[in-house]
């Protein structure tokens, strides 16, 4: 079982790009959360961005690492290690608890106090804040599938290679 760690599949490069806007949209998102103190349900949001940031910083030099050597590993490629596929994983659930976090402080302030002069709309703020919450849950989303599927497709392959090498 021998895979070159060179040769990199269009759904490694659609990995890398989908790591660069996530990072993007968690600096976006931090803006967001910075510019209002890290109030309300804010409060959680730092966790997965950092988490996020760090993460995808470490797999992307960890893959250009990976490019710039020449020989043949008998190692899966760091887009499709275990590691990365249950790292991912753990994201894409912060970054949901996120989401409903902020959902859920929308519809409170909706319905909480809709009688009288105290009731609240959502400022532009928390609006923008939950819009690109689910965008980037969407692109986390995008990456857990697309690493999954990555290891499974090179599994098999690997597999398949190894067991026609073993009846040969």
């Amino acid at each position: 079982m021998s895979l070159q760690p060179t040769t990199v599949t269009p759904r490694q490069r659609t990995i890398q790009w989908l790591m660069y806007t996530s990072i993007l949209l968690s600096l976006v998102i931090f803006g967001i959360d910075a510019s209002q103190t890290f109030s309300t349900a804010f409060y959680a949001a730092p966790a997965p961005i950092v988490l996020s940031i760090v993460h995808h910083i470490t797999i992307l030099v960890m893959f250009f690492k990976e490019q710039r050597q020449s020989h043949i590993t008998g190692s899966l490629p760091v887009m499709a290690k275990l590691g990365t596929t249950i790292c991912i994983w753990l994201l894409m659930f912060l970054w949901l608890a996120i989401g409903g976090l902020v959902a859920f402080q929308i519809d409170y302030n909706l319905h909480a106090f809709d009688v009288g002069p105290q009731y609240r709309k959502p400022n532009e703020f928390t609006i923008a804040f939950f819009t690109f919450v689910v965008i980037e849950f969407i692109v986390i989303l995008a990456i857990t599938i697309l690493t999954t599927v990555e290891r499974t497709i090179l599994l098999k392959g690997a597999s398949q290679t190894h067991l026609g090498d073993v009846e040969k």
